[in-house]
């Protein structure tokens, strides 16, 4: 059995996810169960790309074949083929389909469909509005949108068909909310289902922007303004719109379209360096928030570069944070190499400055560096991030930069046994489960009982059952009364896989 991550752990999964149990033989001839997390992938286009969505399913299969086993996962391909028959509206039934699903992919080429009697003018526009709902409420964890490259002679008379696709293109472009990829070839296709089946599989099996890294900075509290320009006379100032963006974001459903509209008018009424970063980072925030990655990034960058050379502490914290949000942002969209590079000039600029803040945000770009690199399959440079952060922080006694290190620690295990170093993943373990076995920070307690367990399987692995039952006790001796979910998961886990090699 493959070790489980702590980022596995802790997902998040939907009501369509599952834990199936499969019979694995492992070495030894030992019989193990094993849990699979299926994730549904909807696939939604009008008539006319039959090949494509042929292509779809085949990549689907191909990617749970090849990596299902090692990483416990599978990808299942849903689309109208697959509903049943049976009383109702059919596309609704598509839509309940759809509803289940973990991720969507819609493509489209010179047709866009017929009316469904509810009020759309086709079945692809009324699964589009339904995923973009779904994602909002975040029931959905992506969209993916591929437009087949039209030969530019039918443009000239495109008839009500093809109308319909360039209309929906053109409010893609211009609400500027998604972004989108465009193929001429199957095989051009085929590779945009690769990258991202390649890109949810590093979601699921290792740490990424969204699931191991801090979030961006959320808006800070608008302290009392000192020194302001006076706004014209009947006109709201910074401190009015600056406010209504921190209201509004706070609000159980947040219109983030208002904070970027708040936080517009409150950079246009900055007076200082301090009030225009505050508003610029919540108008950068918004547009993370509405899926507008590329300007958020380069709203990021707009602050750290106001900030070049801020003299006191709390604004180059500021600036810090700007690069490490730039990072953030830029990895979401798949520019790894332009993430790294946000995350090295962090580094470069702030490595040897003494303040807790800024060293905090230094210790968190390297876990970031570390996660982009495996991402891109830069595994020795990976552990070289990690090695960087251990070597800097390993004696800092805040509590913030114990974690960091204790999840460095961790991932350089991950990786190594990824690399089939088990000798040196195992000392990785044993050194993080050295340093923080008595740590009473709840995330440092995950992490060595994830230590724990990651030790276990790998010494079952290898034939090395005794190491491995004495790992999975140490586990449960420590951690079998702590109430917290996660703990109490792994736990659980560790239980199984003891029982099961005594049985054996």
């Amino acid at each position: 059995m493959r070790k489980a991550a702590p980022w596995y752990l802790a997902l998040n999964l939907k009501l369509s996810d599952f834990a199936s149990h499969e019979i694995k033989l492992v070495p030894g001839g030992r019989r193990l169960p094993r849990s699979i997390t299926q994730y549904r992938v909807f696939i939604a286009s009008p008539g006319g790309l039959e090949a494509e969505r042929r292509c779809f399913r085949e990549r689907l299969e191909k990617c749970s074949r090849s990596h299902g086993e090692q990483h416990e996962v599978q990808f299942h391909p849903v689309g109208w083929e697959d509903t049943l028959g049976g009383a109702g509206r059919p596309q609704e039934q598509i839509n309940e389909d759809l509803r289940q699903c973990d991720y969507a992919l819609f493509i489209l080429h010179d047709r866009w469909g017929s009316p469904t009697g509810n009020g759309h003018t086709s079945g692809t526009e009324e699964e589009w509005n339904l995923a973009e709902q779904l994602y909002t409420d975040k029931k959905i964890r992506n969209i993916i949108l591929c437009f087949k490259v039209v030969d530019p002679s039918r443009l000239r008379d495109p008839g009500e068909q093809l109308k319909s696709v360039v209309a929906f293109k053109q409010k893609i472009e211009s609400d500027r909310k998604y972004l989108f990829k465009s193929f001429q070839t199957i095989d051009e296709f085929g590779e945009l289902i690769d990258s991202h089946l390649a890109r949810w599989l590093k979601e699921h099996v290792s740490p990424s922007h969204r699931l191991s890294t801090d979030p961006l900075i959320s808006l800070e509290r608008a302290p009392a303004v000192v020194g302001s320009a006076a706004a014209e006379p009947g006109q709201p100032g910074f401190a009015f719109w600056f406010a209504e963006a921190k209201r509004i974001k706070e609000e159980e459903a947040p219109d983030h379209a208002g904070v970027l509209f708040c936080a517009t008018k409150a950079q246009a009424a900055a007076s200082s360096d301090f009030e225009w970063t505050q508003a610029m980072h919540a108008k950068a925030f918004a547009l993370y928030d509405l899926g507008r990655l590329e300007e958020a990034a380069i709203a990021f960058g707009a602050i750290a570069d106001r900030l070049m050379d801020a003299p006191d502490t709390d604004l180059k914290t500021r600036h810090a944070r700007a690069l490490f949000n730039k990072g953030v942002a830029l990895g979401a969209i798949d520019r790894g190499a332009e993430a790294i590079a946000a995350y090295d000039d962090l580094i470069d600029r702030f490595a040897d400055d003494p303040a807790p803040a800024l060293r905090a945000q230094v210790a968190k770009a390297l876990i970031n560096k570390g996660v982009t690199l495996g991402a891109l399959d830069r595994a020795t440079e990976e552990i070289a991030a990690y090695d960087d952060l251990i070597l800097r922080f390993a004696d800092d006694p805040a509590p913030a930069l114990r974690e960091q290190v204790g999840r460095g620690i961790f991932n350089k295990g991950f990786t190594l046994g990824s690399l089939d170093r088990n000798a040196e993943e195992i000392a990785a373990y044993d050194d993080l489960i050295a340093r923080f076995a008595d740590d009473p920070v709840p995330a440092l307690r995950e992490q060595v009982g994830n230590a724990l367990f990651n030790k276990g399987v790998t010494l079952s692995a290898l034939d090395r059952d005794p190491e491995a039952i004495a790992a999975y006790d140490d586990l449960i001796a420590r951690f079998a009364d702590d109430p917290a979910p996660l703990i109490q998961e792994i736990v659980s886990k560790a239980k199984t896989q003891r029982d099961a090699l005594n049985q054996s």
